[in-house]
């Protein structure tokens, strides 16, 4: 582990740890909102990017309700996205056993799907509707899984009907890693990569750049049609920012 990785995590625990107590300490005098929640994950977030020095751009205007749907590549999406936007997640159940991560998750009011249960889905799709028609903005990855970013994965749909049910927008957005001279694959957390040694791995870099780019929203007419016009406009934006990524290399 080298010193800079071993500085990051230091900061990274113990200003996760100082947030979770101030958290706390808010719910002695009343239940947090989830607007609450969001705003939480969101300062929480927006610090870490800072101290841990990395860079986070934002293309376009992120939404302020509605279903939000992007691409997948690494947990740290997450981190990168709350900073862009507050929101609500909807993630895989597994995420709660992770160490710390799991109880940021608890906190920050998480929609916790089991994608092998089809009455988890059901019930986690429930939940997603009347966030949404509470004015809240949901995040969802209908990828399903994290890639290493040479291509988007075909879009579940099973969450886009919630959007269609509340009848709210829904807005598409793309994340991609600046890995300096290394492929961005090399920042994604996929397939059998572990999760500590990709951590570490991370925090030792300091040439991370993420890109965000959101595109207009647009009210969905039918839950396979949004998910499909959804998925072909990430993948429009990510093949422009790289196309962007390449030209300011050929410049330099």
């Amino acid at each position: 582990m080298s010193l800079r990785a071993l500085y990051r995590l230091v900061v990274l625990v113990l200003l996760v740890l100082r947030n979770i107590f101030v958290f706390w300490l808010t719910t002695l005098r009343a239940t947090p909102s989830r607007e609450a929640r969001m705003a939480w994950l969101h300062k929480t977030c927006r610090q870490l990017t800072a101290q841990l020095g990395w860079r986070v751009t934002v293309e376009g205007s992120p939404p302020t309700s509605g279903l939000l749907v992007t691409n997948h590549l690494s947990y740290l999406d997450i981190l990168f996205l709350s900073t862009a936007v507050p929101c609500v997640f909807v993630s895989k159940v597994e995420v709660r056993k992770w160490p710390l991560f799991g109880l940021c998750a608890d906190l920050c009011g998480t929609i916790y799907v089991d994608r092998s249960n089809r009455a988890s889905s059901r019930d986690a799709a429930g939940e997603v509707e009347k966030a949404l028609a509470a004015g809240i903005t949901v995040l969802v990855f209908p990828e399903g899984t994290s890639t290493d970013g040479s291509e988007v994965l075909p879009f579940h749909p099973t969450f886009f009907e919630p959007a269609v049910q509340a009848h709210v927008p829904v807005t598409a957005a793309a994340i991609r890693y600046i890995a300096g001279n290394s492929l961005e694959s090399s920042l994604c957390y996929y397939g059998d990569i572990h999760f500590a040694p990709h951590l570490l791995q991370t925090l030792g870099r300091d040439d991370f750049e993420a890109q965000i780019r959101f595109a207009p929203p647009r009210m969905p007419l039918a839950r396979r049609e949004s998910a499909d016009y959804a998925m072909e406009q990430i993948k429009e934006m990510r093949a422009e920012m790289g196309a962007g990524i390449e030209e300011s290399s050929l410049a330099r």
